[in-house]
């Protein structure tokens, strides 16, 4: 079984892997999708490579709401299956940028619409047919 770590997914972002169009590959399980949360911001990290968790997110959401001391800011959020990235959204000083792999986007959330952050945990979903609904 392939394992994936952050290395791998840093290989995906280098290689520009968001923009090339492949098939769905979803993990098998209730969750087709894995989730990457990284941010280092002055002197604490977070760091989450693991299956989307709205527990998760919140714990992501109270670590970056803290007060910036200083400028060394850079946090991550990328959505990826086995094949790689479907979301790739970062935030620092010099503002917000969001890559999108909108074909493989409308197959896992049809009903949402791509975001900086994985805001989609925000509401109640389950998963039906390898894609996430909201309830």
């Amino acid at each position: 079984m392939k394992h994936y770590t952050h290395q791998i997914v840093a290989h995906w972002i280098a290689t520009q892997a968001v923009n090339r169009e492949r098939k769905p590959k979803p993990f098998p399980g209730k969750s087709p999708t894995r989730l990457m949360l990284s941010g280092p911001i002055d002197k604490r990290t977070f760091k989450y490579l693991g299956k989307p968790s709205r527990a998760i997110f919140n714990e992501f959401n109270k670590f970056a709401n803290k007060p910036i001391q200083n400028e060394n800011f850079h946090m991550y959020s990328i959505e990826f299956d086995k094949g790689g990235i479907i979301n790739f959204g970062t935030n620092n000083l010099n503002g917000s940028k969001i890559k999108t792999n909108i074909a493989l986007w409308l197959y896992y959330h049809p009903e949402m619409g791509p975001d900086l952050l994985p805001t989609w945990l925000n509401w109640a979903y389950k998963v039906v047919n390898g894609t996430y609904r909201i309830v």
